[in-house]
């Protein structure tokens, strides 16, 4: 999980982003479990980079790991206990912050079939306003997995103004 993290954050695709975009980071780490992404992100990129967490998670005792975790490093730690398919689109409105870049993190959940895709990209749509960074690890599990990534992919890049900036979709491709 770690070392796929560490990829996504390194890739050459993700070196054009212009790290003085990361002046305000909204880190929101969908299904984060302990935090892992979102603790693997402020050690790539710094805390300092780092203006709030928002963590989403349907396990409580994870959230409240996740939340002892990140809290090391960033104050404005914002949690939401639900699954996807019960979050609000007010749950994940926050007001606005002048130049902030959002960063969603999508580790090992997007392939999970327990929650109604369709829903999850459009409460995203509704919610989130500015610049966005989605990245999304998962790994090879089967054709049906992957499908879902790929509809997920394609509904959000879809005449939005949305770039993929990498790509991988064959079971070995990962060479780490």
């Amino acid at each position: 999980h770690i070392a796929k993290l560490k990829d996504a954050f390194k890739i050459d695709a993700f070196k054009i982003i212009n790290t003085a975009d990361f002046k305000k980071v909204k880190l929101i780490d969908w299904g984060c479990g302990q935090g892992i992404a979102s603790k693997m992100f402020i050690d790539t990129f710094g805390a300092s980079v780092v203006n709030s967490v928002t963590l989403i998670e349907p396990s409580e005792c994870a959230l409240k790991r996740a939340s002892l975790h990140v809290s090391n490093d960033v104050e404005n730690i914002k949690t939401i206990n639900k699954g996807f398919n019960e979050l609000e689109v007010s749950d994940l409105k926050s007001k606005s912050i002048p130049n902030v870049v959002n960063v969603h993190l999508f580790s090992n959940v997007i392939d999970m079939d327990f929650f109604n895709l369709s829903s999850l990209i459009n409460k995203i749509e509704q919610s989130i306003t500015g610049i966005q960074y989605i990245i999304l690890s998962s790994p090879y599990i089967d054709v049906a997995k992957t499908e879902r990534i790929n509809l997920f992919v394609s509904k959000l890049t879809l005449n939005k103004g949305m770039v993929l900036l990498e790509e991988t979709k064959t079971k070995g491709a990962w060479i780490n």
